[in-house]
């Protein structure tokens, strides 16, 4: 399996970047947009807004409103999905071949005539709530945003996209509309197909509808991570488990430190070979649930190990992760772990590109985050020639300073703080 492939690149005005991989292994047709429309460009007052905004241009349009606009994309057995993303947003339509023009003409009706009815966009306001509730109600989601909040001073990275309770209850429609008059552009947009298309045809039809929004917007250049580091916050919540995150700030993705942090990453806590499961939930029992991620965004990212576990092993559970993070710091990965690590992350990655969704989102990520759209040709290959030692060099990099800690403990379990 390979991620190479004959990708067509065509630049129009205003920095659209058109990129097509026509395809006959099916008849699905995936094709994203991405816009240079960041959630951490957002205060945390009005987190939630650029989601908001998005999702409410799917409840109706200038020509059809919400009941006839979802019956004529269901009709046609397509499926548009438009969000909001930290360093970007997304506007992705998925169809069958056959149905590829009519799925456009309401993709891009979606996205130059939205009606912004009001009692729609209180629908979607709700629906936003109640899907913001469920997340927290998940401990993982919960750990992780607390985190972040923390770690970023509720600010950039540490907004979280879908908004907050109270910030989405405070956003007001007037606003969603204006936040579209005024950012809304198809200039500096990336397009991505793959899949079984015309390529002139899909070319076209991309030039003719995004001719009238197409002012030129930069990609987010004012987001400036702001770390706070150190920090031990414990709370509780009505669970029967405790949950534990430790973390550090780390590089961007379009840093050289990434690759060799990547790697290091799945050493510690990528899959069930992984340092994190082996030792705390294999050998001690301590973890119902552990691992370690690293969030690469643009400008700046985080490293973070988690662990789900008995309140009574909590204590234990924070010391041993402690020590897997400082072990990093000072011996080199021996070489068949680092091997097989290194065959896991690839295989992982491959196996990552079986939709073609899939496949344009790789690809039009790279091209907007500034790493150019054959970063996904190139990947394995970065990861296969990572070394211990640079390995052992971004440990003492990114990990020798006080990690920040999040401890959720039950709520008739006292902790102090």
């Amino acid at each position: 399996m390979s991620t190479k492939r004959c990708v067509m690149y065509k630049h129009l005005t205003n920095n659209i970047r058109v990129l097509l991989v026509p395809e006959s292994a099916n008849n699905i047709v995936a094709l994203s947009a991405f816009f240079p429309l960041a959630a951490a460009e957002e205060s945390y007052e009005y987190a939630g807004l650029t989601e908001l905004m998005w999702s409410s241009l799917l409840t109706g349009t200038l020509l059809h409103n919400q009941k006839e606009f979802s019956e004529a994309v269901e009709s046609l057995g397509t499926s548009l999905t438009f969000q909001a993303g930290r360093d970007f947003s997304t506007a992705s339509c998925v169809c069958t071949s056959d149905a590829l023009l009519p799925s456009l003409e309401l993709y891009f009706e979606a996205l130059n005539q939205p009606r912004f009815d009001p009692d729609e966009f209180e629908k979607e306001r709700q629906a936003t709530l109640a899907n913001i509730r469920e997340a927290l109600d998940d401990k993982s989601t919960f750990a992780m945003r607390t985190f972040a909040e923390i770690l970023f001073a509720q600010g950039t990275y540490g907004i979280p996209v879908i908004g907050t309770e109270e910030s989405v209850q405070r956003i007001q429609l007037e606003q969603v509309k204006s936040l579209y008059n005024n950012k809304f552009s198809f200039g500096n947009t990336v397009f991505v197909a793959v899949g079984n298309f015309d390529p002139d045809v899909l070319l076209a039809l991309i030039e003719k509808n995004t001719a009238g929004r197409n002012t030129q917007r930069s990609l987010a250049s004012e987001i400036v991570p702001h770390y706070v580091t150190g920090i031990h916050h414990s709370l509780t919540r009505s669970w029967e488990q405790s949950f534990l995150v430790m973390g550090f700030p780390a590089c961007s993705i379009t840093s050289d430190d990434f690759f060799p942090l990547r790697v290091l990453i799945g050493v510690l806590g990528d899959g069930m070979s992984s340092r994190f499961f082996v030792q705390l939930r294999d050998e001690r029992g301590l973890a119902y649930a552990t691992g370690c991620h690293l969030n690469a965004y643009r400008y700046g990212g985080f490293i973070a190990g988690y662990i789900g576990t008995k309140p009574e092993n909590l204590d234990e559970a924070r010391r041993l992760m402690e020590h897997l993070f400082r072990q990093a710091t000072e011996e080199k990965v021996p070489t068949d772990e680092l091997e097989r690590v290194k065959n896991y992350l690839v295989g992982k990655y491959l196996i990552s590109h079986q939709r073609n969704s899939s496949r344009a989102g790789f690809l039009g990520s790279y091209e907007m985050l500034g790493l150019g759209w054959n970063m996904d040709e190139e990947y394995p290959d970065r990861i296969r020639a990572v070394s211990a030692d640079e390995m052992l060099a971004v440990a003492q990099k990114y990990l020798a300073t006080a990690p920040t800690i999040v401890e959720i403990t039950p709520a008739n379990r006292k902790m102090t703080e």
